[in-house]
């Protein structure tokens, strides 16, 4: 990593692999998931929280979200696993504690490896998820125990870790509206809140930045070849 970057901490407590992570907006917690299931965080102490326990009929997890429940201020994450399920925990009263509201395996089963959501602050919070049997599927959440399998009211962005494009679905109808060439491949894709930019990991050495409406490269952000 040379200078640019330095350790602070080293998080303890996964007995096997890590496949995914994701931070709260306000930068206190970390969810990781991977071949043991899921543990969350507390930046602040380096601790782990008090969390349902591993379920191995679930699946090992593949990918995490922490989302904006409907009329709550708790934090609310969502996880995705390697045999479809799609979990939601959220933060009891008591600050630190977990507890599961929903399990769902989805459609066929298959490995969900793309999450997204948006939060109308009137009535629900809406999931995309994207599935490695090329399953792209959105889901109405009402903050309780129950997911609601709509398609969507806006276009759906898909970042294709195989064909490198940024493919925009209709909301209507589900069918590819437009292409955006970005990359041969990517790792992993993220949008900044104001939608403005998109952020790849161009799975070589680094992560790219394109302007997210347009299409068009804007800098890369080197990390060197993975050793």
């Amino acid at each position: 990593m040379g200078d640019r970057y330095k350790s602070i901490r080293t998080l303890r407590g996964h007995n096997r692999g890590v496949m995914a992570v994701d931070l709260t907006g306000d930068g206190t917690l970390l969810a990781s998931g991977g071949g043991d299931g899921v543990k969350v965080w507390d930046l602040r102490s380096g601790t782990s929280l008090s969390t349902p326990a591993y379920r191995s009929s679930v699946g090992p997890t593949s990918k995490l979200l922490w989302i904006t429940a409907p009329a709550s201020d708790r934090h609310t994450l969502c996880y995705g696993t390697g045999l479809g399920y799609l979990c939601i925990w959220m933060e009891n009263s008591h600050r630190g504690v977990f507890s599961e509201l929903c399990s769902k395996r989805l459609g066929d089963g298959g490995e969900i490896t793309a999450l997204a959501s948006v939060h109308n602050k009137t009535a629900d919070t809406r999931i995309a998820v994207g599935t490695r049997t090329f399953i792209i599927q959105v889901y109405q959440y009402n903050g309780r125990d129950d997911l609601l399998p709509i398609f969507s009211a806006r276009d759906v962005h898909v970042f294709g870790l195989h064909d490198g494009a940024m493919h925009t679905v209709g909301g209507k109808d589900g069918k590819i509206l437009q292409t955006k060439q970005l990359a041969r491949q990517m790792g992993h894709a993220c949008l900044d809140a104001k939608r403005e930019y998109v952020l790849i990991d161009n799975i070589e050495d680094g992560f790219d930045m394109f302007d997210f409406k347009k299409g068009i490269f804007i800098r890369s952000f080197p990390t060197g070849i993975p050793g």
